[in-house]
């Protein structure tokens, strides 16, 4: 029989534990998964004592304001703030984030001291947080979200507490992050740059957030990337950034039409102030020209209208009715525009072929060609609590680069001509005489165009469906020629008319596992909402034979009270739905947990036990030799929503 060694013992050290400290150290420093340095430290404790604690706790870091023993401790330790990959920063009473921050090697003799760490000096704290940042050499995330600070002064007015003291601070910060050539993803949102307004204050830029280039990742929300001043710079910055595969943006930015990202795959349009439907061409515009976005947040202040085969890509929607319509109804137009074009191109072999002219030039502004160039699930424990685990959730707070000298250029929208008029008819000539081939029979089309090109299957893979004002009939009467009924996984439902829709929804998307089911349905006639009973939750919920999560108020609102009677009877539905479900995972629970932002969860627990065949109960004894199986045991706790 083999021996096994322990790799952390002298009789079988493994070659990587031989090497020097420093050599070991930097090895792991280029570890990046918090995940994968855990499964590092378990495969012995040589290597656990190098990774917990000089790496684990530095990798994220969580704070709620400016925490000023964390950033003295940082700015102290450069050697372990260099391996720091992410930063998020947000306003004190912020608590959808868990808050993740070194702890086992903060020396409080030095980091609690309040006039070193500036506890008492907000001057002497930004300099420990841009030292700190200075030293973070491996830094690829970037975010500061700073909403919905108040106080009453004196006279019992609000005001609203700015994120730092001074607009030099602010910029003093920014200048150490955006300087950072490894940085992928940069975020603000909150009231940051109110200071600056283009030419007029900030006549060479110096505004670090312009000097920003080569990111992945970008979001920005605040007036200040609408002012009209600022417009210039940003589009700068943006340029600069081809390689953008998510960005958050206003949707009343004047310039979304015009900026072109080849990789974008996720967008976030948002409305920052009062705005008019004066702003959805933009956006349409925007959306139409980025033909590889998967996912969309965006509401729009009107009906929109969309080309032919816009989106094929797009997998998760969170946007109004209007949008999901729009999409829907222009795929259903892809067939007669095709049928059209080959009636046009049969019509025009016929006729001998000409010579084709030369291709008209594209107009653009300033006559230059355009160059190419997690969601993590914490589980937690039943008697979590706030700041527990390293977290520390109710602890308290504690040189400009050059300007850019790149050339800008916006390419105009596309001009379409009127039918009819001597420059159409024109146009459509010469588009006949450069598509005109030898051939006296057209066999088969050409190349869809991109505003036809559609997906390989011509039906549209939605994974996630968070649309308000989703009703079941819609998604029933487009389904079965527009989309792809095996991909639909999230569905977050507004209303349906009647029971057999439900069940009609449940076969035409069986692979749905996460579902908002409305409380109430509206019936054809009358057309009077009719509350959901519980026997009418147990005979729809039971047919999406893949449910994990069930969200929405329905069954608590089948029940009607909380008085132990309406309890009792909830603790038997769900346990009837943990029988029928046999993936069910997670229910909503009626109460709001105000600092995450999230209703509570009933989170059902399932295991598998051995007990004697054919016996009802069990004390956990069994005689010697008695036949055992194993049965599935289920329970359910209620825990507090996740974390961001």
């Amino acid at each position: 029989m083999a021996s096994t060694t322990d790799p952390g013992s002298s009789s079988g050290v493994s070659p990587i534990l031989s090497l020097p400290h420093e050599l070991l150290f930097e090895i792991v420093s280029d570890v990046d998964d918090t995940g994968d340095l855990r499964s590092l430290a378990l495969t012995c404790k040589n290597l656990k004592s190098h990774v917990i604690p000089e790496h684990i706790e530095y990798r994220v870091l969580n704070v709620r304001a400016f925490h000023p023993v964390v950033f003295a401790h940082l700015a102290r330790r450069t050697d372990l703030a260099q391996n720091i990959r992410e930063v998020h920063i947000s306003e004190k009473h912020n608590y959808t984030r868990g808050d993740r921050m070194p702890q086992r090697l903060v020396d409080m003799a030095l980091d609690g001291n309040a006039k070193l760490n500036g506890s008492a000096d907000e001057r002497v704290k930004v300099i420990n947080v841009c030292k700190a940042l200075r030293s973070m050499s491996r830094l690829r995330s970037f975010t500061w979200e700073w909403n919905g600070c108040v106080y009453k002064d004196a006279t019992g007015q609000r005001r609203e507490i700015k994120p730092t003291g001074e607009t030099r601070f602010e910029d003093a910060i920014l200048a150490e992050v955006c300087r950072k050539s490894t940085l992928e993803h940069f975020g603000l949102n909150g009231p940051f740059g109110g200071h600056v307004d283009g030419p007029s204050f900030d006549n060479k830029y110096e505004y670090p957030v312009w000097h920003l280039s080569n990111l992945t990742s970008l979001e920005l929300f605040n007036h200040t990337w609408l002012k009209p001043a600022n417009v210039l710079p940003l589009c700068i910055m943006l340029s600069r950034c081809p390689e953008l595969e998510c960005i958050t943006i206003p949707l009343e930015f004047k310039h979304l039409s015009v900026v072109r990202f080849p990789k974008l795959k996720r967008a976030k349009l948002e409305l920052v102030s009062g705005a008019t439907s004066s702003v959805d061409p933009a956006a349409v515009a925007f959306i139409e020209n980025h033909p590889g976005l998967e996912e969309l947040s965006w509401f729009p202040l009107s009906n929109p209208r969309f080309r032919k085969g816009t989106l094929p890509n797009l997998k998760r929607l969170r946007s109004n009715g209007g949008v999901l319509t729009a999409l829907l109804e222009a795929d259903a137009r892809v067939e007669e525009g095709s049928q059209a074009l080959v009636g046009q191109l049969v019509s025009v072999a016929v006729v001998p072929p000409l010579t084709a002219p030369a291709p008209a030039t594209s107009l653009t502004v300033g006559a230059s060609k355009r160059s190419k160039k997690r969601l993590t699930m914490i589980q937690e424990a039943d008697a979590e609590e706030d700041g527990s685990g390293g977290r520390g959730e109710d602890s308290d707070e504690g040189g400009a680069t050059p300007g850019p000298s790149a050339r800008f250029e916006l390419i105009s929208e596309d001009h379409e001509t009127v039918p009819g008029s001597s420059s159409s008819t024109a146009s459509e000539e010469a588009s006949a005489q450069y598509v005109t081939v030898p051939a006296i029979t057209v066999s088969a089309p050409p190349t869809t165009p991109t505003s036809l090109a559609t997906n390989q299957e011509g039906l549209r893979p939605f994974e996630s469906l968070d649309v308000i004002s989703l009703t079941a009939s819609t998604l029933l009467s487009f389904a079965p020629s527009g989309m792809d009924r095996n991909a639909l996984q999230h569905l977050s439902l507004d209303m349906f008319g009647d029971i057999q829709e439900m069940y009609d929804l449940a076969d035409m998307f069986p692979n749905i596992r996460w579902l908002n089911l409305p409380p109430r349905y509206y019936p054809p006639l009358p057309r009077e909402p009719v509350k959901l009973t519980i026997d009418d939750i147990l005979a729809i919920v039971p047919r999406f034979t893949h449910l994990e999560i069930l969200k929405g108020c329905a069954l608590w609102s089948a029940v009607g009270d909380d008085t132990e009677e309406g309890k009792q009877r909830v603790h038997d539905a769900i346990g009837s739905l943990v029988q029928l479900c046999p993936k069910l995972r997670e229910v909503s629970h009626n109460e709001w947990y105000d600092k995450r932002k999230g209703f509570m969860r009933v989170v059902v627990e399932r295991r598998f036990v051995k007990v004697p065949r054919g016996t009802t109960t069990f004390d956990g004894s069994a005689e010697e030799g008695q036949e055992m199986e194993e049965i599935e045991v289920a329970s359910y706790g209620i825990k507090k929503p996740f974390f961001k």
